[in-house]
């Protein structure tokens, strides 16, 4: 079965996100750059709910009550969902190096949406299309499938150097 998303992306997002590292990355979608931070699913919903609840305070104390504690249990959701799926993948990846897992037809394409993500979170994004000026926008939510090609660096960087070869695995 061919992936129609990029698994290589995915799982490096979320080495990225576990070890903490910061680095923009710059997508290409249909007709559209965008760049920006990656962050996981439940940072993203967690900044997302600080801003819809400082919205609504003003208008309703009570329906901003109510909309913080859904965004929390949404918060909670994503990192519990976060957590299962990098529990199946290790489960499915070390099935699939042995026989059993190779006369099973497991693979990745057959279980993405148990194993990984589908969504690409960036906060300070810049979005660079067929508009006269760069759209800034403090969150931006994408589906994996939709990337078509990614590179490391913001736009707006003036240099963007790639690492010299290490030598390791040649």
């Amino acid at each position: 079965m061919a992936l129609d998303r990029d698994v290589w992306l995915a799982q490096l997002l979320e080495l990225m996100q576990a070890a903490q590292f910061a680095a923009s990355i710059t997508l290409t979608t249909a007709g559209l750059l965008v760049s920006g931070e990656p962050i996981s699913a439940s940072e993203f919903i967690r900044l997302s709910g600080a801003g819809v609840v400082e919205a609504m305070e003003p208008l309703s104390h009570e329906a901003a009550e109510t909309l913080d504690r859904y965004f929390e249990a949404e918060t909670r959701s994503a990192e519990a969902w976060l957590q299962q799926s990098q529990e199946r993948r290790e489960a499915l990846t070390s099935e699939q190096r042995g026989p059993e897992g190779a006369r099973s037809g497991q693979t990745f394409g057959d279980t993405w949406s148990e194993l990984y993500p589908q969504f690409i979170h960036l906060k300070n994004a810049v979005i660079v299309g067929p508009f006269p000026q760069p759209v800034h926008l403090p969150l931006w939510r994408g589906r994996l499938a939709a990337i078509i090609g990614w590179c490391f660096g913001g736009l707006g960087a003036t240099e963007v150097h790639a690492p010299a070869p290490s030598g390791k695995g040649r």
